[in-house]
């Protein structure tokens, strides 16, 4: 049978309510490892060309919280890039082999970051209605 308008808008919004929900928890996953520089040094293949000459990188996924994306980039164990297959920034940088990794890995950051965030929040707010309570 199939559902009317009014009931096939109830059932996304429980669903978007459900994902919200789940949202507010702690991973169930471990926080991934990044790859080591023995890992990066060990995974060199030939990438684009610098100053002239052909650069061995390493291809693996960065991410970046404040924008919250995961882009596939390079290393060369000492410098790297975002995107390309040419390293344009100083240090290593932290590199994802997977790009699911990349994500639990901004996941996890995220989480800690917000949890730090309200539980400061629940302080202040505990803090006055004491203060108020004493009053």
């Amino acid at each position: 049978m199939a559902m009317t308008k009014a009931e096939k808008a109830r059932v996304e919004e429980l669903e978007k309510a459900l994902r919200l929900a789940r949202a507010l928890r702690w991973p169930d996953y471990p926080k991934p490892a990044s790859m080591t520089r023995d890992e990066i040094t060990a995974n060199l293949v030939p990438g684009g060309e610098k100053y002239g000459r052909r650069q061995k990188v390493a291809f693996g996924y960065f991410y970046n919280t404040h924008s919250v994306t995961v882009s596939r980039g390079c290393s060369d164990g000492m410098t790297h890039s975002w995107s390309g297959d040419v390293t344009t920034t100083q240090n290593m940088g932290v590199m994802y082999s997977d790009e699911a990794d990349a994500w639990r890995a901004v996941r996890h950051e995220l989480t800690e970051k917000y949890a730090r965030q309200l539980a400061d929040i629940d302080a202040r707010i505990s803090a006055l209605v004491a203060q108020k309570e004493s009053v």
